[in-house]
Parts: structure tokens; sequence; C-alpha cells
């Protein structure tokens, strides 16, 4: 049985389950507009902090050795100039005491989800990810990491291909819940 709420099990996920450590509102969301849009990177140290004191107590984690981003194409990150989930992802493992894995490609620009209902985000990011070398992780057991979870799309596109180059397991974990 994977551990999620009847929703997303009504849904069909390709993660096993997905934890987010905080709210996408308030103080939290304008924070996570800073580390996308205006080149602030130190909100990623207070969400990996958070998200590493929330995984204390959720233990399925613990049955997971890698901390995965998810990536950005290469266009968005040059305009950014950064991936704000790799670093995210980076600062978290360290806090984990996992280990970090940057496996995945973005295979194609994709327009930006913001404004996008379920459905469009789904046929946005079909086949968008791929894994750049799949032996990296045959039969390993994967925490994909994004900033925020709205529909679930990016998470569920990514596992995706986790899956397809041999991922035995693989749970989301997002800084934010829309």
């Amino acid at each position: 049985m994977k551990g999620l709420c009847s929703q997303c099990e009504e849904i069909g996920y390709s993660f096993e389950f997905v934890r987010s450590a905080l709210s996408f509102q308030g103080p939290v969301a304008t924070l996570v507009h800073d580390l996308k849009y205006r080149a602030m990177r130190a909100p990623a140290d207070y969400f990996a902090e958070k998200m590493a004191k929330s995984a204390e107590g959720y233990k399925a984690f613990d049955e997971f050795d890698y901390v995965v981003p998810v990536p950005l194409h290469r266009v968005r990150k040059r305009e950014r100039g950064y991936n704000q989930s790799e670093i995210i992802a980076r600062k978290l493992a360290g806090k984990m005491g996992k280990t970090y894995l940057n496996c995945i490609k973005r295979t194609r620009y994709t327009k930006s989800q913001t404004n996008l209902v379920r459905a469009e985000r789904l046929k946005n990011l079909a086949g968008a990810f791929r894994v750049k070398d799949p032996a990296q992780v045959k039969g390993k057991k994967l925490i994909l990491v994004d900033d925020v979870f709205t529909t679930g799309s990016t998470l569920n596109e990514a596992s995706r291909a986790l899956y397809a180059a041999g991922a035995t397991r693989v749970a989301g974990y997002t800084a934010t819940r829309a």
C-alpha cells in the first residue's frame, strides 16, 4: 500500500508517497518567490532546515538513501542562475545524512506551471524528464525534492523517469504544499 491520502490514491501518482514541510501561504509563499524569482538564495537554507526537522518525525524517509532534485530546463536555469530545488536538495541531503544525487535531466523546455490547471500541467510535463545515467538509479530508493507541491504533476513525471531507469522506490518531498 502506498502512503498517499485517498485523493492522491485516486489520482494514481507514480511516487510512493509525498510529504511537504510547510504550507504555501503568507510569509512562506513570499520566501518561495524570493528564492525562485528574486535571486535570493537564503530561503533555501530555511526550507532545508524545516524539511530536515519535519523528516525527523517521519520515519518512512529512513528507508531511503538518496536525495534527488527536480531539474530545471537549462534555459530556465541560465535565466535564473541556479536551480532552487538543487540547492534545497543538496542542503537537505547533508542534514538528513543521505547522499545527494543529481541524476535527472529536463529534456525539453516547458511553459511555467503556475497558471495551468491539473490536466494542462500533466500534458505540459509529459515526457519532459529522463535519467542521465540509469546505472546511477538502478535498484535505488530515492527522495525526489522540489520547492512546491501543487497538483503533483512535476513529481509524478520525474518519478516516472526514475522508475523507468530502474529505481526501486521513489518518494516525493517538497518544501511547501499549495
